[in-house]
């Protein structure tokens, strides 16, 4: 789904991979029609080894997902509350969203980053940020 922009996650991990090397791992969860598209940025990028597609999941599979992350990034510029924030937030992580995140509507502002839509600058930061911080995100989460 276009409105997800899940392409900006992946060319913040180009800018990931400049800065951090391979110490890094995208996992994209739920596909839909645009999954070549975001293949042919990975492949074009240079992100085989650290970005790769999962396909969608049922929630008793995608529970582990959200254990092993550091935290959950969701651009998306329409989304009527997000489900993958709610569950990133049960386990524990912060999450890095747009205020079209219905969800930031029950926020307090500690849980999560909120960027501008389509501000990749700001995107790849806030990544960067909690990356770089573990303490940082084990209080916000």
């Amino acid at each position: 789904m276009p409105a997800k922009r899940l392409e900006q996650i992946i060319y913040a991990c180009v800018e990931l991979k400049k800065k951090y090397g391979n110490s890094f791992v995208l996992f994209l969860i739920g596909m839909g029609p645009l999954e070549g598209f975001y293949k042919e940025i990975i492949q074009n990028t240079g992100l085989e080894g650290h970005v790769f597609i999962v396909g969608a999941l049922s929630p008793d599979k995608i529970k582990p997902f959200f254990w092993a992350c550091d935290f959950l990034v969701h651009p998306s510029v329409w989304d009527s509350f997000s489900m993958g924030c709610l569950d990133a937030m049960n386990v524990g992580r912060p999450f890095i969203c747009t205020k079209y995140t219905g969800i930031v509507e029950y926020i307090g502002g500690r849980e999560a980053f909120v960027v501008p839509a389509d501000d990749m600058v700001e995107l790849f930061g806030k990544m960067s940020i909690l990356m770089e911080d573990k303490g940082l995100r084990e209080s916000m989460g």
